[in-house]
């Protein structure tokens, strides 16, 4: 007999290793903090899938103000084909509706066509793609250390004005929760970028949470060039070569990326669920944003 429930922080072991036969992590599994990361933004939204004792099924959904994203779904490969995959995503969209949320999308790889089939036939439609962006010619510059701010020395309310400005300029999208995350659990991998006393940007970057940057930056000028100024900052303060990050096309400023210097590692189909596609059916935006989704 099959049992759906609410996911428990018991199960952390078995999602782990059901995500590794479902995704073949088994050189970079998911670590128990990047699941309680994951539980933590919508519990009564995650999802676990069981026959008896077995598990055989997760799907986890994640709030940010309007926007309500779904993944990563796992089905035991055993157990594919029997439309558990199809009732985990109802239900992951049930959860999000009733938090009232306005935008609702998923991502997988454009490879991966039966899944994207699966996708379309429960309403999704694809939309600007997201790109996996690292290192490849990327001429260093100069980093301005009078305008970086470590989190364990930010003040807060200005942090506060920065996120609601961020939630304003991204028509509901709110980066509240990754960043007070990081802030409690590593304010040194979390930096941000002062131009005349106002905050214009943050970047974290704390592996055992998620193994890519997260990244925003207000609508500016010069908001790639701070982008790239603490990117390469980051990577001296924790002594890593390169930190990759992903970037959704509708950034208009992710086309310059190639000519920095930066090259395409993967690519990755977004759907948005009908009716709930907000700020994905909008032309580009001019602020810039790398998160793995936004």
């Amino acid at each position: 007999m099959k049992t759906l429930k609410v996911m428990e922080e018991s199960l952390l072991q078995e999602i782990i290793n059901l995500d590794n036969i479902c995704f073949s992590r088994s050189s970079t599994p998911r670590t128990e903090e990047n699941i309680k990361m994951l539980i933590k933004s919508n519990p009564n939204g995650c999802l676990a899938l069981r026959e008896k004792d077995r598990l055989i099924g997760y799907a986890f959904t994640r709030i940010e103000g309007s926007l309500g994203f779904i993944g990563p779904i796992g089905v035991h490969p055993d157990f594919r084909g029997g439309g558990y995959g199809k009732k985990l995503i109802e239900k992951c969209v049930e959860a999000l509706q009733k938090n009232d949320c306005t935008m609702i999308g998923l991502e997988t790889l454009p490879e991966w066509g039966d899944r994207l089939g699966l996708y379309q036939k429960l309403g999704f439609t694809l939309t600007y793609p997201t790109v996996l962006y690292e290192e490849e010619n990327v001429e260093p510059v100069t980093i301005h250390q009078e305008r970086i701010v470590l989190g364990k020395k930010v003040l807060r309310e200005d942090v506060d004005t920065f996120l609601g400005e961020m939630y304003v300029e991204n028509c509901g999208y709110m980066l509240r929760s990754d960043v007070e995350q990081v802030l409690e659990m590593a304010p040194g991998n979390i930096s941000f970028y002062y131009v005349n006393d106002r905050i214009e940007g943050v970047m974290y970057y704390y592996e055992e949470l998620y193994p890519l940057a997260g990244a925003a930056f207000l609508k500016n000028e010069e908001n790639l060039d701070y982008f790239i100024e603490m990117l390469q900052y980051m990577e001296i303060l924790l002594d890593v070569r390169y930190i990759p990050f992903r970037v959704n096309a509708r950034y208009k400023k992710s086309n310059d990326l190639i000519n920095r210097g930066f090259r395409v590692r993967r690519c990755y189909a977004r759907l948005m669920y009908r009716e709930c596609e907000g700020i994905f059916e909008f032309p580009e935006k001019d602020g810039f944003v790398a998160r793995a989704w936004v």
